[in-house]
């Protein structure tokens, strides 16, 4: 019984899902990003995904409610590493140069956590941060949601 409520949870976002989606589009907005991309994330589909033809970049960026989207969740992971390995896949073939990339959460510590994990999986990537050789995420609380991003782009090889 337990696992069908956890799947019925997982294909139905409930409300802090959803009110942390809308504030990582507040929050992609207010960084430039307000248009659709001209191309797709093949085989993924995140919460935000939207272009900014300032800075050449697309942001990509998923909500976790940190009662059953952890870092620890190995379907949760799983899917953020899809995302990361088809953006990768996107700058390589030049579609955009930089990548702005975020999770919201509606707990500190789970951003902490989430911080730790993505500069990790950035950094085993091969990215780095626009203005450095380091792979660093930002932490901010937003109107009930912990956010945390960065703007990166390929290492030169």
């Amino acid at each position: 019984m337990l696992k069908i409520n956890h799947i019925i949870k997982c294909s139905a976002p409930g409300k802090t899902h959803e009110k942390l989606k809308t504030r990582l589009a507040i929050f992609a907005q207010k960084h430039g990003y307000d248009h659709s991309p001209i191309f797709d994330l093949p085989g993924c589909t995140p919460d935000v995904f939207l272009a900014s033809n300032q800075i050449d970049s697309v942001f990509v960026g998923d909500a976790k409610d940190s009662s059953n989207e952890t870092v620890g969740n190995n379907q949760t992971l799983e899917r953020i590493k899809k995302y990361i390995a088809t953006v990768k896949d996107c700058l390589i073939a030049e579609q955009c140069k930089y990548v702005r990339f975020a999770i919201a959460t509606n707990d500190e510590k789970a951003v902490d956590e989430w911080t730790e994990t993505l500069e990790k999986l950035f950094e085993e990537s091969g990215f780095m941060d626009s203005n450095s050789s380091v792979v660093s995420f930002a932490k901010k609380y937003d109107n009930e949601a912990w956010i945390t991003s960065g703007l990166f782009q390929l290492k030169e090889d």
